[in-house]
């Protein structure tokens, strides 16, 4: 009897292949529920385990899942220190070091979606990824005309392996009137966006919020108008791609927090009810709808019934953590009280340390010496 097969060999390659596939299949399954760390770790184990981990498919599947940060971000004397939300409460702040950093101190602008966007002390900018601590530098843009007053990192994974910067530009005599610039990874240039515009309601350029595919930023006026510029769909038509959206309630002479979380945009009036100058205890939490109609009130936070009454003046917003898949219950604040920083609940009103200070050392650098308000820390696997 003829053997059907005349080459046996080719259905026992196939099957190994098939075989080969399946694994592969598991071994993804398993990867993307274990955080980035150690699966940057896990490409050294063997040729096919680096290649697995380093394909675009790889990291776009890792994408799609939502984004949620895993810490913070403080900077003191240009030195930058993560507290990050999964560690043991006895573990000190890290700080940031870059393998291939150069021989001078960085400063972080801007994070996003697990990038930063830090310049040095000889005003160059650079892509930083901390989660495999690499960095690359941007050519600078230089306008003989204008100096820069605002940069903005945008980069969204699950759209697009590449990442713009946005600079703006205080251009001429006027102090209001601004340039735009646009810097593409793909391209590798900087692009001019329009003539110069007149901003007279935004007063700082330099905290501009990624979301939605646009960069947005807040005026601190009553009054005045609040824009977002959409970057994703830029069209090189600057009057057109600026739009103004509603200003969220301002209560002047009080701390305020805007910032994304899990594609949610969020703004938050740090309102006092008589206690000490930074001291909180009882705000809104305020959404933007995605079709920019509205702010709604998303949350109303009373942190009164978990705290002793004599800790409302040492109370201090940092982060607004939104749950994945938009499950409330997973929603939290971070907060400082005290000598503590804490994650607080906000749907069960509990609280939990994450990290604790122990009074002695460098403690009161720690806690009174940061610069800036922190940035997000977001794990990413995306090579810069």
């Amino acid at each position: 009897m003829k053997n059907p097969n005349p080459n046996p060999n080719i259905s026992t390659n196939t099957s190994s292949a098939q075989i080969v596939d399946s694994i592969d299949d598991i071994l993804i399954q398993i990867l993307l529920r274990l955080p980035l760390k150690p699966i940057y770790q896990f490409k050294s184990v063997s040729k096919h385990w680096q290649s697995l981990i380093s394909s675009p498919e790889f990291r776009l599947i890792r994408s799609l899942a939502p984004v949620s940060f895993s810490g913070l971000i403080f900077q003191r004397f240009k030195r930058s220190y993560v507290v990050d939300f999964n560690i043991p409460r006895f573990s000190p702040f890290k700080e940031l070091k870059f393998s291939n950093e150069p021989n001078r101190e960085m400063k972080i602008l801007n994070s996003c979606r697990g990038l930063l966007l830090c310049f040095d002390s000889c005003k160059s900018y650079y892509i930083c990824n901390p989660t495999t601590n690499k960095y690359s530098k941007i050519p600078n843009y230089v306008d003989p005309n204008g100096w820069i007053v605002g940069m903005c990192l945008a980069f969204d994974p699950s759209k697009s392996p590449h990442y713009r910067v946005l600079c703006v530009i205080g251009w001429g005599i006027s102090t209001l009137t601004k340039v735009f610039k646009i810097y593409s990874s793909e391209t590798g240039s900087w692009r001019k966006c329009g003539d110069p515009r007149v901003m007279t309601d935004i007063d700082d350029f330099s905290n501009g919020v990624y979301w939605n595919g646009s960069i947005h930023w807040i005026s601190k006026h009553k009054s005045g108008e609040s824009i977002y510029f959409n970057i994703d769909d830029y069209d090189n038509r600057i009057d057109s791609s600026f739009k103004v959206m509603p200003t969220p309630p301002i209560i002047r002479g009080h701390g305020r927090f805007f910032g994304e979380s899990c594609d949610h945009l969020h703004y938050v009036n740090l309102e006092k009810t008589g206690f000490s100058f930074f001291g909180y205890d009882a705000f809104d939490v305020y959404e933007m709808r995605r079709d920019y109609s509205e702010w709604f009130v998303k949350y109303k936070v009373d942190i009164r019934s978990a705290l002793r009454r004599d800790l409302f003046d040492d109370v201090s917003l940092y982060a607004l953590v939104r749950g994945k898949d938009d499950e409330d219950k997973g929603s939290f604040l971070v907060l400082k009280i005290e000598k503590r920083f804490v994650r607080y609940n906000i749907v069960s009103r509990s609280l939990e340390t994450i990290y604790e200070f122990d009074g002695v050392g460098n403690c009161r650098m720690y806690l009174n010496n940061f610069e800036e308000p922190p940035l997000q820390y977001i794990e990413s696997l995306y090579s810069v």
